[in-house]
């Protein structure tokens, strides 16, 4: 994995290039290199690559391939913060309340849409929450704002939408102190490991469920903005 941060600045014409510390134009702002930003800069994560191919007419294809050392991964994937003005998301995916691989089964496959809001869980006590399993594309817009479109290459993604960025959602104590920015935060992975906590007072997340160490582990999507 990357350490720090690995961005693509795209212009909103079609023509894009790779660049670090950068920012993405036409409504993205950032997207990370690696997921979680601590672990690679631990050094917890090594043997990552980050591909990027350019088709000419808009669409970029992002492919991340990642190994963990001892530990096992949460999750590998990316996160990326939109401007002001995105409001509403679209996906073919499990919904339409939020799910995970081992809390996936009574959601439903299908096509949703509607307010970022909507598809929000109002956890007490914040956390990150609304993702979404056998995602196979996910469009986010709002009024006169081009549409941000992730297509899956290959297997399905995971995916949330946020209001609220992932650092107010671990350092806010409770719900009604989260200050709205404005601004989305969309994070699309790979995969995430299971939630866990089967049996009561105990978070252990069964072995199928797990992102196991050493082992590569890979996936692509395909990125693009539509008027």
């Amino acid at each position: 994995m990357i350490p720090g941060q690995a961005a693509l600045k795209i212009d909103g014409i079609g023509r894009a290039c790779r660049s670090v510390g950068g920012q993405l134009e036409s409504g993205v702002r950032y997207a990370d290199g690696g997921f979680p930003i601590d672990a690679s800069r631990s050094g917890k994560v090594h043997g990552g690559v980050l591909t990027y191919k350019f088709d000419g007419v808009g669409n970029v294809i992002v492919q991340m391939s990642v190994r963990g050392r001892a530990y096992g991964l949460p999750r590998y994937g990316f996160v990326t913060e939109l401007n002001e003005g995105y409001d509403k998301m679209r996906f073919y995916g499990k919904g339409p309340f939020e799910n995970y691989c081992d809390r996936g089964d009574a959601a439903i496959l299908g096509v949703y849409e509607g307010a970022v809001e909507e598809f929000e869980h109002g956890y007490l006590t914040p956390q990150e929450c609304s993702n979404h399993t056998e995602m196979r594309w996910l469009e986010v817009c709002g009024e006169d704002k081009p549409t941000l479109q992730i297509k899956y290459v290959g297997k399905p993604f995971e995916a949330s939408v946020n209001e609220y960025s992932i650092e107010q959602l671990e350092n806010t104590t409770h719900r009604h102190l989260l200050q709205k920015t404005g601004r989305l935060t969309v994070t699309f992975d790979g995969k995430q490991r299971g939630v866990g906590g089967d049996v009561p007072a105990f978070a252990c997340t069964k072995p199928r469920y797990k992102i196991y160490p050493v082992v590569k582990h890979s996936f692509s999507v395909q990125l693009s903005f539509k008027k």
